[in-house]
């Protein structure tokens, strides 16, 4: 279950202490946030950036993936089709192991992704600043292009090497739900930076989540709590799951400063 106030208060201490660890940014540039955003767009987006091809090479890969094998299903039955809740719940299993463990963790094959989230991301993004300023901060928003594409020829390749052994209809309904569940994630990951005012943050369940997703941008919180993005189950499950900002005391934060630096 979710962390009460308290349990989020006390668990604080220990995020602090991780914080090397886990990737909590040492440092705002001067200006804070805003001067990182302003370094990000000049230096690290490219400048013929397009959000609307961005959207479409990735999102569309991952549409093509759904598109693909859907229309390969014949004859489904209902013990074929039980592999679509499993693998939602499978996926965000995977989910919330790859951004704790992953994403916020220095891994020495996997650091640019950390790099990526943890130091670009996370930086761009906080809980106070979580919706961005122009058309093209879809660039630090979602996945990068090429995800899209990637999850689309592993999952087709899968497809080939798997049906002989456990069943074509098998293979696509998996092939279904990894694509599927790439754009469910940037659908909701994407209302989830949404200015508080939007229209479609009146929606109960999506403003739970966009909540949820913010407090995993307090600094404080990011490398321990609320992972999961679209279905929270495993930070109710692995007790990661808060509902409440940490409240650190300032002497502490400028201990942990201190050893990050150092």
């Amino acid at each position: 279950m979710p962390s009460s106030p308290d349990t989020a208060d006390r668990d604080v201490s220990s995020s602090a202490s991780r914080a090397c660890v886990t990737g909590a940014p040492r440092q705002a540039p001067p200006g804070g946030i805003m001067a990182y955003r302003k370094y990000y767009r000049e230096h690290v987006r490219p400048r013929l950036y397009s959000p609307a091809r961005h959207a479409v090479v990735h999102l569309g890969s991952a549409l093509a993936g759904c598109a693909w094998a859907g229309t390969r299903l014949a004859n489904v039955s209902l013990s074929e089709w039980l592999l679509v809740p499993a693998g939602l719940v499978v996926s965000s299993l995977f989910v919330h192991w790859f951004h704790r463990h992953v994403l916020h963790r220095p891994r020495f094959l996997l650091r640019r992704a950390y790099e990526l989230h943890t130091l670009q991301h996370h930086r761009f993004f906080d809980y106070e600043h979580l919706a961005p300023d122009e058309r093209e901060d879809l660039h630090i928003v979602l996945f990068p292009w090429f995800a899209g594409p990637a999850l689309l020829l592993a999952t087709v390749l899968l497809s080939h090497l798997l049906a002989p052994f456990i069943g074509s209809n098998h293979v696509y309904l998996l092939m279904l739900v990894a694509n599927g569940y790439l754009l469910a994630y940037e659908a909701v990951h994407s209302v989830d930076h949404l200015p508080d005012n939007h229209v479609l943050l009146r929606a109960p369940m999506l403003a739970f989540l966009r909540e949820h997703h913010r407090l995993h941008h307090d600094p404080a919180l990011m490398g321990s709590h609320n992972f999961n993005v679209v279905l929270p189950l495993f930070d109710w499950t692995f007790g990661t799951g808060t509902r409440s900002r940490a409240r650190e005391p300032a002497s502490r934060a400028g201990e942990q400063q201190k050893r990050c630096d150092g």
